[in-house]
């Protein structure tokens, strides 16, 4: 989640249920570790991208949290559209060209029932 939550920082989370929406940080389970990502869309929105630029329902998404650290791989630069379905959210890592996100096939989308919690508009405490 560079830069956003940088290696080897601590941050702690008020937990309590709410329902995602675009640009939050969410906290959920997958293959036993908890991961934080970033919601990009929810039931109903169309995710594609291509030249390291995300569309969401064909307009390009404006994200001044997101890091380039290195050359994307193709799979990761180049993906969908996609439609993402009722109850199921399409989570992105901040730092693009190497976050395993719903870009993989393997990873996919997320149930809203997995997130735990962590709104944009709530305070991350972080601990260095």
């Amino acid at each position: 989640m560079d830069p956003t939550i940088l290696e080897g920082e601590k941050f702690t989370a008020e937990m309590h249920p709410f329902q995602p929406s675009r640009g939050d940080l969410v906290i959920f389970r997958h293959e036993r570790i908890l991961i934080v990502k970033r919601v990009i869309g929810t039931g109903g929105d169309v995710v594609e991208g291509h030249d390291s630029q995300v569309f969401l329902n064909g307009k390009a998404l404006r994200e001044s949290y997101i890091q380039h650290s290195g050359k994307a791989v193709e799979p990761l630069n180049k993906f969908g559209p996609m439609k993402v379905s009722d109850g199921q959210l399409f989570v992105m890592g901040d730092n693009r060209d190497y976050s395993l996100d719903s870009r993989d096939s393997g990873f996919g989308l997320v149930s809203v029932s997995d997130v735990i919690e962590v709104r944009s508009d709530q305070p991350l405490w972080l601990a260095l």
